[in-house]
C-alpha cells in the first residue's frame, strides 16, 4: 500500500476510553508479571491505532493545510489528544506501581519506565481545558506560516520556497527576499503578538498547576529528557559562547572578505563565495533517483529500505502552496512504517 491508500478513521474516543481503562484494571489484578506482559502489548496495540490515525491526520495536514476535512480532523486531535494523555498516564502509573516491575523491566527496558515517570510530570486532570486551548493556538500560528503568500519581482512564494532566493550571487535579491520573508511576519506583528501573549499565560498556567516555577523545566520533561536539564543546556550554551562563537567570528571575517564586502549583513550570511553557493544540479525526481543509486551501493539494507520509501510514497519532500514549514521523520505503527516530511526548494 502506498500512504495514500493508507486508510485514516476518526477514532471513536468513547470506545477507546472504555477499552484502556479495561486493560488497565486487568493489568492492576494480574497475578503474574506474564499476564501483565500480554496486557501491555493489547495496550499498545490500543495505541498504536490510536497514534497512526493522528500520525496520518497530521501528515495530510502538514501537506495541503488548506484541505478541510483534515483541517476538521485535526482540530479533533487538539481536543482529544489531552484525553488520550490522560489515559496514558494511568497506564504510566500502572506501570510504575507494578508489583512486578523488576521483571517487566527486565522484559522492557528500562527507559519505558522513564518515560512513564516523566510522563506522571507533565499531566494533571486539571490541566484538560488548558491543553486544548494551547494545541488552538499552536494550530493558528501554523496555519498562518503554512499559508503565506509573498509577492516579489513578479513571482509568488510561500515561506520556504522564497528561501532559495537567499541564496542568489545578486546581493540586491538576497537583500529584497530576506526582506520580504521578515516583513511576512511584520505585518501580522499583532496577531502574531496575540498568540503568543496568549501561549505563553496558558503555558505558565499549566506549569503553576503542575507545581512549576515556570514552563521551562515542563518543557524538558515534554521532550522526554531524561537525562540532562536546562542547567547542562547552560552550561553547554557558555561553552559555545567561550569556545565555538569567537571561532566563527573568524570564519565569518573571511567570508566578508572573499566576497570583497565592507559589511557583512545579515542577508549576505547565507551566500559563502562570488562564483555561487553549491547548488543541487538536477530537480527533486533528479535527487531522488540517484539517492537511490547511493543506497543500493551502499548496502542492500539501505537499498531495500529506501526502495521501500519511495515506492510507497513514504516521502513528502517538495515545498508548495499551503505545505506546512519544516521537516520531521515520524512513524506509522500500524502500517509500519515511516515517513518523511520536508521542503525541498
Amino acid at each position: 500500500m502506498t500512504f495514500n491508500e493508507y486508510l485514516y478513521a476518526r477514532p471513536n474516543m468513547d470506545d477507546l476510553e472504555r477499552d484502556f481503562k479495561k486493560l488497565v484494571n486487568q493489568f492492576h489484578s494480574a497475578s503474574t508479571s506474564n499476564k501483565q506482559l500480554l496486557i501491555i502489548s493489547e495496550i499498545e496495540q490500543l495505541r498504536g491505532e490510536y497514534d497512526s490515525m493522528f500520525n496520518i491526520c497530521m501528515i495530510r495536514h502538514n501537506i495541503n493545510s488548506k484541505d478541510e476535512f483534515y483541517e476538521k480532523e485535526y482540530e479533533f486531535f487538539n481536543l482529544n489528544n489531552p484525553k488520550y494523555q490522560e489515559l496514558v498516564t494511568t497506564y504510566h502509573q500502572a506501570l510504575l506501581n507494578s508489583q512486578f516491575k523488576d521483571d517487566l523491566i527486565k522484559d522492557k527496558g528500562i527507559l519505558l519506565f522513564d518515560l512513564a515517570e516523566i510522563s506522571q510530570k507533565t499531566f494533571k486532570p486539571e490541566i484538560l481545558e488548558d491543553l486544548q486551548l494551547e494545541n488552538q493556538l499552536c494550530s493558528e500560528y501554523n496555519k498562518i506560516k503554512a499559508q503565506a503568500k509573498i509577492e516579489l519581482r513578479g513571482e509568488e512564494y510561500n515561506l520556504s520556497t522564497i528561501s532559495k532566493l537567499f541564496e542568489s550571487p545578486d546581493r540586491n535579491i538576497r537583500k529584497e527576499s530576506v526582506n520580504a520573508f521578515y516583513n511576512f511576519f511584520a505585518e501580522r506583528v499583532d496577531e502574531f503578538d496575540d498568540i503568543f501573549d496568549r501561549l505563553v499565560k496558558v503555558r505558565t498556567r499549566i506549569a503553576h498547576k503542575l507545581g512549576y516555577e515556570n514552563f521551562v523545566d515542563l518543557g524538558y520533561a515534554r521532550m522526554s529528557r531524561t537525562d540532562y536539564n536546562q542547567n547542562d543546556v547552560a552550561q553547554f550554551r557558555k561553552q559555545i559562547l567561550e569556545h565555538v562563537s569567537p571561532f566563527i567570528s573568524k570564519l565569518k571575517e573571511r567570508q566578508r572578505k572573499r566576497l570583497g564586502l565592507d559589511t557583512l549583513y545579515f542577508y549576505d550570511e547565507i551566500f559563502d563565495y562570488n562564483s555561487g553557493n553549491p547548488m543541487p544540479k538536477g530537480n527533486p525526481d533528479w535527487i531522488v533517483n540517484h539517492a537511490k543509486t547511493m543506497y543500493k551501493e551502499l548496502s542492500p539494507e539501505t537499498h531495500e529500505f529506501f526502495t521501500y520509501m519511495n515506492d510507497n510514497n513514504l516521502m513528502d519532500l517538495v515545498a508548495k502552496d499551503g505545505k506546512s514549514m519544516g521537516g520531521y521523520c515520524t512513524f506509522i505503527k500500524k502500517y509500519k512504517s515511516p515517513f518523511i516530511f520536508s521542503n525541498f526548494n
